[in-house]
């Protein structure tokens, strides 16, 4: 049997050529599995060329250019109507915050007003009260004052009429009604003046303001009085006392008709 001798040099070509069939025949593989993946994905074996895109025209240039300038010009909108929103919103706060604080404000100048006024009343009804007092304590003291007075001017009165009485050969007695001659202006409460003149037989008249002309003269002593004031249809008596030097006098009504003037105290006119 005879055996075919092949040179080193034939067995490196051989070499290359199983090499290459190896590589094309992994490439056509290779393919295969890449057509059988685009199949099961895109149902076809080769992937699609991308469509050529014709350029714009004009027209188109122009309405995509108003598109984004009307996209632009609805975002700015947009941003400020966010924007007035938020304005309008922070207002609405800041005014109700306001309200809030001007609510108390209100309603602390109201309590102090109420407290100043409940002080300024407890001030004038206290006020009044301490007037009230010292007028009433006045009052008392006038009538005491004039109770004795009066009875001191009674008991001279008296003494001075049983003195003239007792004896022709006595001194003269003092007028009493003399005191009275002159104008007098009434002080609790003011008044119209009162003017007693003197007439005959040594008697006194006077024009009293609601009563008109009336006769004053030394009463019987009725009540605690001694002077007696007498009109037409009216009798009144009084304790009569002059203070200050005959200057000032204060009347007593103890008894008369209701008519009669009510007490009073009177300050001579110079």
């Amino acid at each position: 049997m005879g055996f075919f001798f092949v040179p080193p040099a034939s067995f490196a070509a051989l070499h290359i050529v199983i090499a290459v069939i190896f590589v094309a025949s992994s490439m056509d593989a290779f393919a295969q599995s890449i057509q059988t993946i685009f199949k099961e994905t895109y149902g076809q074996t080769n992937p699609a060329p991308s469509p050529r895109r014709e350029p714009l025209t004009e027209r188109e240039k122009a309405e995509r250019e108003e598109r984004r300038r009307l996209a632009a010009e609805r975002d700015v909108k947009q941003k400020h109507e966010a924007q007035q929103k938020a304005q309008q919103a922070a207002e609405e706060r800041a005014q109700a915050q306001a309200a809030v604080r001007q609510a108390a404000v209100e309603r602390a100048e109201r309590a102090r007003a109420d407290l100043e006024t409940k002080r300024r009343l407890a001030a004038e009804q206290a006020e009044k009260r301490k007037l009230e007092a010292q007028q009433k304590t006045q009052r008392e003291n006038d009538a005491r004052a004039l109770a004795q007075a009066a009875s001191r001017q009674v008991a001279s009165d008296r003494a001075q009429r049983d003195a003239a009485s007792s004896t022709l050969s006595s001194p003269k007695v003092d007028d009493p009604l003399m005191r009275f001659d002159g104008a007098w202006v009434p002080t609790s409460p003011p008044g119209p003046q009162l003017f007693f003149n003197k007439v005959a037989l040594g008697g006194r008249v006077v024009n009293l303001p609601t009563l008109g002309q009336a006769a004053i003269r030394v009463s019987n002593g009725e009540s605690g009085s001694n002077f007696q004031i007498s009109g037409q249809g009216f009798n009144c008596f009084y304790a009569v006392v002059f203070l200050k030097g005959n200057q000032r006098m204060i009347w007593d009504l103890r008894a008369g008709d209701p008519v009669c003037m009510p007490s009073n105290a009177y300050e001579q006119v110079e």
